[in-house]
């Protein structure tokens, strides 16, 4: 937390320079939200602006979005939902609720679903004609197409997950904060979008039924799939054990004859000294026979975990969930 001033972002940046590095540049991608402080300081630099007041007057204004708002006090008049943490049985609301100012770029917008529509139909094929004076097409261009492998079946752009199911593009971003999960699906080329919000820890689950209804039932494209490969618990033997993340870690493991993975919360979110959440419960999960890690609850291709090796061909990282997680001996762990 670095305060409450038009200093919060700048001092968020300078910070930055003693954190660590996870992957060198160019390597690989794992979803951080540090990019996002350095671009919405950079707006700030260059329009000598804080970053809401930027955003406001070339976003907000320019697309007549009326219910963006950033900060408690704003709030506080409007219909608005806090958010809940589900643990076992226990419901209770998710404090604090407002995420500090230096995170407003990567996730401190709060809207309405009547806004936030109406802001994804900017990037509908329909909607190039409006979109001259503000955003360059190389921009926009550059905005929209993925460069970087996200997953097996994503590239990331300029903050947009892009994929093509069946030869159409699908544009996503989801938000997570503390107990509040969203997403936004626009598929520019047939003029269309959709988006959830939820106000719980246990969100995300609300959201992949969601994307799969909105693929699949409205839109009625076929995502790739995965099936296990026949000897995927021989297979399992390779990647058994602890995968070491930043905010979670995750556990690989055999159990009665079938493969588990489970997620390890760690502790320090939303508060520095915040304990760490229970871990969940095991999903099954099996091997393709591309060697993916696929979970039998959400079997697409984008959702597929990836095995990374080391020069030595062994296991030594997973990607999944867009981010990376380090294999470690499991008694490293314990």
């Amino acid at each position: 937390d670095f305060g409450y001033g038009k200093d919060a972002l700048e001092k968020m940046v300078k910070s930055m320079s003693a954190i660590p590095q996870i992957n060198p540049p160019g390597k690989i991608l794992s979803y951080c939200n540090s990019g996002f402080y350095v671009a919405g300081r950079a707006i700030e630099v260059f329009t000598g602006k804080p970053f809401e007041e930027a955003i406001n007057e070339m976003v907000s204004k320019p697309l007549e979005l009326d219910k963006i708002r950033f900060f408690p006090e704003e709030i506080i008049t409007e219909r608005f939902a806090v958010g809940h943490q589900i643990e076992k049985e226990h419901i209770s609301i998710a404090r604090p609720w407002h995420i500090g100012r230096a995170m407003h770029p990567a996730g401190g917008i709060i809207t309405n679903v009547k806004d936030l529509l109406k802001y994804s139909a900017f990037y509908f094929a329909e909607s190039a004609p409006r979109r001259s004076g503000i955003i360059s097409e190389d921009s926009f261009e550059a905005l929209t197409t993925g460069k970087i492998d996200a997953s097996p079946a994503s590239k990331v752009a300029l903050g947009w997950f892009v994929e093509e199911i069946e030869g159409v593009k699908v544009l996503q971003h989801g938000g997570g904060t503390n107990g509040q999960i969203s997403l936004l699906i626009i598929v520019p080329d047939l003029n269309f979008s959709a988006a959830i919000l939820t106000n719980s820890s246990e969100g995300s689950k609300a959201t992949s039924i969601f994307t799969r209804i909105v693929i699949e039932s409205i839109l009625g494209l076929s995502p790739t799939t995965l099936t296990p490969a026949n000897d995927a618990l021989e297979r399992a033997e390779k990647i058994l054990g602890m995968y070491i993340g930043e905010m979670s870690d995750l556990d690989i493991f055999k159990k009665d004859g079938k493969l588990f993975i489970r997620e390890i919360p760690r502790g320090g979110f939303p508060e520095e000294d915040s304990e760490p959440a229970p871990p969940s419960l095991p999903q099954e999960v099996s091997i393709s026979e591309e060697g993916l890690l696929i979970n039998h609850s959400e079997p697409y291709l984008s959702n597929a975990g990836e095995f990374m090796p080391d020069p030595s061909s062994e296991v030594a990282e997973l990607r999944i969930g867009l981010r990376i997680y380090k294999r470690s001996l499991r008694n490293e762990i314990l």
